[in-house]
């Protein structure tokens, strides 16, 4: 999944964004942590480099522990991700079988990288299941 980033946004939907994230870790008492990784490729077949942070979602004694992979054109730029880059990259519903997977994203249903990727977002899903209710992940789905 793609982010936007601010300069291919208005500044009335980047403000528009910006609150409809605020909102969402605030109603679900959700605390986030952006540090600063390392300047490195992230994504298998990246051509150029990339800032990545660590990110933790914490809520009560439950979090959730990743990395994420700045734009390449808000990389370098010493600004961390906003929250909203980070929550619009996370998948907040089942993403269903193998095949049901690759059907929907247009992955090849017989290459081990589309089975990496699946298993990484069925991780993912996981993960945010054991921080959020279905109506939370509703809600998260929701962030433009």
């Amino acid at each position: 999944m793609t982010t936007q980033t601010k300069s291919n946004l208005s500044e009335y939907e980047y403000n528009i964004y910006n609150i409809q994230s605020r909102n969402f870790l605030e109603s679900t008492g959700t605390d986030i942590e952006i540090e600063y990784h390392s300047h490195d490729y992230h994504f298998e077949g990246d051509k150029d480099k990339r800032d990545i942070y660590n990110v933790i979602l914490k809520r009560g004694n439950r979090e959730y522990a990743f990395k994420f992979g700045q734009s390449l054109a808000d990389s370098g730029s010493g600004k961390k991700p906003s929250a909203y880059s980070i929550l619009t990259c996370l998948v907040p519903h089942d993403p269903g079988t193998f095949d049901e997977f690759c059907w929907n994203y247009g992955y090849n249903d017989d290459s081990i990288k589309a089975l990496n990727i699946y298993n990484k977002v069925v991780d993912e899903f996981k993960s945010l299941c054991t921080l959020y209710s279905d109506a939370e992940l509703s809600m998260l789905g929701e962030i433009l």
